[in-house]
């Protein structure tokens, strides 16, 4: 009798992206990455405590202020508790506002990837994961955010914090605990929606550029809690012909963004200023 088994459906890239991810044990990073990444968080950290009188943050403080909410996460520098993406959303932007964190030089742009060591704090005190996979999940995060800043073309519409809307869910995800397709699915929400103009950072600059990014993670973390709900997203958003490869991405090497992760480390060229 003719068999009915339908031919399993080739992985997608950001199905490959996700469990890549998860193929990396927190123990198997090295040494010198840990260092380094530690050395990230704690520049970020400094970073953000300098920054608790800029006016983004103060506007954007007052504001989620005034929406309440459970108080599950710090917000950085004060006694001050609020939930998870408000926390993201907040110390996002203190770590951003003065323009002193890190940077990464791509061949295709320049971003600064610990942007988003505020999802992987705020994640990890939420989800109380272990310091060690916090610096995994950095270190991870970082991979993927400098991959795409490689790939992204240089002067382009779509400015460099878009990277973040792949990377952050990812970072977030991992932390949470979340499977191989969950953690698909929370990228695939949250690089669907997560797209920012490079308008944001030309001219006279306006407090969106020091939002910028954290707006994009706050929407990455939502985006996983959905998808450990169950929420799906479009998993093809990467190569169909309707997605990144030909908005963000045209003409990328895509398969960059799936090799496997190990072999050298971007974050470990990822300088602090």
């Amino acid at each position: 009798m003719a068999s009915t088994d339908l031919p399993a459906t080739p992985a997608t890239l950001v199905q490959q992206i996700a469990g890549n991810v998860l193929s990396v044990a927190a123990a198997a990073i090295p040494l010198a990455v840990v260092e380094h990444t530690k050395a990230l968080i704690l520049d970020s950290i400094g970073c953000a405590l300098a920054a608790n009188d800029e006016p983004a943050f103060a506007r954007a403080s007052r504001v989620l202020a005034q929406l309440g909410g459970n108080p599950d996460c710090t917000v950085i520098g004060s006694s001050r508790r609020v939930n998870l993406p408000q926390a993201v959303l907040l110390n996002g932007i203190l770590i951003r506002s003065l323009d002193l964190n890190d940077a990464y030089i791509g061949p295709g742009q320049m971003g600064h990837p610990s942007d988003n060591i505020a999802v992987a704090l705020c994640v990890g005190e939420k989800f109380r994961a272990s310091g060690l996979n916090v610096i995994a999940s950095v270190a991870l995060g970082y991979e993927i955010y400098c991959r795409m800043q490689d790939i992204i073309p240089a002067r382009a519409t779509w400015d460099h914090t878009t990277a973040s809307a792949l990377a952050a869910p990812l970072i977030a995800g991992r932390l949470m605990g979340l499977n191989a397709e969950q953690l698909a699915h929370a990228a695939a929400l949250s690089a669907t929606h997560g797209n920012t103009l490079a308008v944001v950072r030309t001219g006279q600059l306006a407090n969106s550029k020091a939002s910028a990014n954290a707006m994009v993670a706050s929407q990455a973390v939502l985006c996983s809690l959905f998808a450990a709900e169950g929420m799906t997203g479009a998993l093809g958003l990467i190569e169909h012909p309707r997605g990144l490869s030909t908005g963000m991405l045209a003409g990328a090497k895509l398969d960059l963004l799936t090799e496997p992760i190990g072999e050298r480390y971007r974050i470990l060229t990822s300088a602090i200023k």
